[in-house]
């Protein structure tokens, strides 16, 4: 295909806002609440070559612990080539360790739609 934008497999051009993103959690306030001081967020492929090793090994045990501990939100688009809604689910269908994994598996799916948007934003579970 010839694209490097992996976000969206519609599209081979990163949208002009997704520097929004960088700016946002740059702000000061942005930066109290999530406790990283005065750090600032960077896009240069640092972090990712530091933890090209990581990506591809499971985190399903780590998630299944944090389940137990915390509620979670999981959000992933679905037209991201990398981070695919499908292997997601996946992840939940083998769940070993999960109190709740029949619960969730049972519960119907719900559309979500975001306030003013016609279109779905999402699916809720």
């Amino acid at each position: 295909m010839g694209c490097s934008y992996t976000l969206d497999w519609t599209t081979c051009d990163e949208p002009p806002e997704t520097q929004d993103y960088a700016d946002y959690v740059n702000l000061a306030d942005t930066r109290s609440a999530i406790h990283v001081g005065d750090v600032q967020f960077g896009d240069d492929g640092e972090v990712y070559n530091n933890l090209i090793g990581d990506i591809v090994k499971s985190q399903r045990e780590t998630v299944e612990a944090l389940l137990e501990e915390y509620p979670v939100m999981f959000y992933n688009g679905n037209n991201d080539i990398v981070c695919h809604h499908t292997a997601v689910q996946e992840m939940f269908f083998a769940m070993e360790n999960w109190s709740a994994k029949d619960e969730f598996l049972t519960t119907p799916q719900e559309v979500y739609y975001a306030d003013g948007i016609d279109e779905p934003a999402g699916y809720l579970r």
